[in-house]
């Protein structure tokens, strides 16, 4: 029991700091990118999204919505959820 209440506790501080989730998508996307080796602007390109974008969400300075997250994912070859879980 205890076991799961662990569980739970690590997951509401992992749903409840904002903060940490854009910083870790945006480290995310970047280190697929980079394994790619890909430029932001060709990752911008395969998303149809902005290179501007692609930047601030690789910073953390941004969210990544749903669509773009969606978009994001697709031209990296990976699911959304590689982006976002920890």
């Amino acid at each position: 029991m205890a076991t799961v209440k662990s569980t739970v506790t690590s997951d509401i501080a992992y749903i409840c700091n904002p903060d940490d989730i854009v910083e870790r998508v945006g480290k995310r996307i970047r280190s697929y990118r980079l394994s790619k080796r890909w430029s932001q602007q060709l990752l911008a390109d395969h998303a149809q999204l902005s290179k501007v974008h692609i930047i601030a969400v690789e910073k953390g300075r941004a969210e990544v919505g749903l669509r773009a997250l969606e978009r994001i994912a697709a031209a990296l070859g990976v699911r959304p959820r590689d982006l976002i879980d920890p």
